[in-house]
């Protein structure tokens, strides 16, 4: 029989696909805001399968950063977890700024969302995905290409042109995200955007301290946005966009296919 909490993690999952196919900006914040619950009550779900408490002294229950924690103490495997972290971060963006996430940083992260909620359902709950969430919803999610950015200078500029000084921000992140995902996508020992843009940049024949320095720099002023109620100047949010741009140049991301 499902526990209650089971069973609110599949319900909070079905709405934020349902929100996600909707298209609407309101719909877009939900679709992270429920995917993002639906994550962390499966991960808690696990925790009590393992014989662990979720409860805290205080009376609250574990965060989901806690609760990756104490899943990796049980030696429970989750590659996914730094972009888990990346849909948490932007769920914090969303309720506490009022961040409206665009059609590329949505639909990016709720992909990502349906795989590892997917896979963590079937290998580590042992669940029928057909009970998780509808055929029509696993249908249109598994019957549509594999997102991609047709090119990434014009998506770029686009993040440039359009938004709030946020808005860029992650959105421009994301493009990062987006492009070191293949990577990782390849080698489940790479964990992270910071190492596989490293990969790919040594690659180029790009010193590694010069990749870096860019990388630390980018995500400082990223996690100093998501992680604070700080809002950057548009001064930062030029240099901070030279500096994606720049980075992707030295990455190859600019260079025509075939």
């Amino acid at each position: 029989m499902m526990s209650p909490m089971l069973a609110h993690a599949i319900e909070s999952f079905q709405h934020g696909i349902e929100h996600h196919f909707d298209g609407t900006p309101r719909s877009r914040k939900f679709a992270i805001l429920h995917v993002d619950h639906a994550i962390e009550l499966i991960l808690k779900e696990k925790v009590v399968l393992m014989g662990k408490g979720i409860y805290k002294q205080d009376g609250q229950t574990l965060s989901l950063h806690e609760s990756l924690s104490s899943l990796e103490k049980s030696d429970i495997n989750i590659p996914e977890k730094p972009r888990i972290q990346e849909i948490h971060d932007l769920r914090n963006t969303i309720q506490h700024k009022g961040l409206t996430p665009d059609n590329f940083t949505t639909q990016f992260f709720i992909n990502f969302a349906y795989l590892f909620f997917k896979r963590f359902a079937v290998q580590e709950l042992s669940l029928d995905f057909r009970e998780v969430l509808p055929q029509k919803y696993i249908n249109l999610m598994e019957g549509t290409p594999e997102f991609e950015i047709p090119d990434i200078r014009l998506d770029l500029k686009s993040t440039k042109d359009i938004g709030s000084s946020i808005e860029k921000v992650i959105r421009a992140y994301t493009i990062l995200e987006h492009i070191s995902s293949a990577i990782i996508e390849k080698d489940q020992q790479v964990k992270g955007m910071h190492k596989a843009l490293i990969i790919l940049g040594e690659r180029k024949g790009v010193d590694k301290e010069k990749l870096d320095y860019l990388l630390s720099s980018i995500k400082a002023l990223r996690n100093k946005v998501v992680h604070s109620a700080y809002v950057p100047t548009g001064y930062e949010v030029d240099n901070y966009m030279n500096q994606v741009g720049h980075l992707l140049r030295l990455v190859g991301a600019f260079e025509k296919k075939g």
